[in-house]
């Protein structure tokens, strides 16, 4: 048959997977990359983008807030605040009833610069939330089940990481994450957590570090 319409996704998201609501309202995570036009870097801005399945057009688009690192200056006082692009988006689910759920990641560090010139982290300031847009493409909204605030006891920093999701069957969410050593690159924790509307609920998952992950 004849090509409908086209959609010009950017960016080269080669994990990328597309979710369909049951009216087929197409959803799917895009990264652009902006001119920041104060530090003129590419900054990565994630969104979850709904389109109509009929004509392809845009319905509903929720953007991820920035990342950023605060650098506290503890020798000669002051503080400067650039961007880290490391914000992230997992890929969209539909739930049974319509509703559609991603998972994100923002981080708010917090270095301090010594009188030495080296930088060490204060605050690894990470965020996980959970992103719930109605179905069709209405309200969003994102909720924070997760926050990291402290680096590793051997002093490592800690990174996080969005994975799958899946329905808990009582209008929840299972959301599977990860805790990465940034030092040493490797798996420290794996996290499942079920996030309602009561709360969330998290559930350390018993596997050896360094092992990688898939559901």
């Amino acid at each position: 048959g004849a090509q409908l319409w086209e959609y010009d996704v950017p960016g080269h998201d080669l994990e990328r997977e597309i979710a369909v609501g049951h009216d087929g309202t197409i959803y799917f995570r895009e990264m652009r990359l902006v001119l920041d036009p104060v530090f003129l870097v590419q900054d990565q801005v994630w969104s979850l983008v709904a389109v109509n399945g009929d004509t392809g057009l845009p319905v509903a688009r929720y953007t991820v807030p920035a990342s950023s690192v605060v650098f506290v200056n503890t020798c000669f006082g002051g503080q400067s605040t650039l961007p880290s692009n490391t914000t992230f988006l997992s890929n969209p689910i539909v739930g049974p009833d319509g509703r559609v759920f991603a998972e994100t990641i923002v981080k708010k560090e917090i270095q301090a610069t010594g009188c030495d010139g080296f930088n060490s982290v204060i605050n690894p300031g990470l965020s996980l939330s959970l992103v719930e847009m109605q179905a069709g493409g209405g309200a969003t909204t994102a909720v924070p089940f997760q926050t990291i605030s402290s680096i590793f006891s051997d002093g490592s920093k800690p990174a996080a990481f969005p994975s799958d999701l899946i329905p808990d069957g009582q209008g929840g969410v299972l959301a599977l994450w990860s805790l990465i050593s940034v030092n040493s690159n490797l798996i420290r924790e794996v996290h499942m957590t079920d996030v309602s509307t009561t709360g969330a609920n998290d559930f350390t998952v018993p596997l050896a570090a360094g092992n990688p992950i898939t559901m």
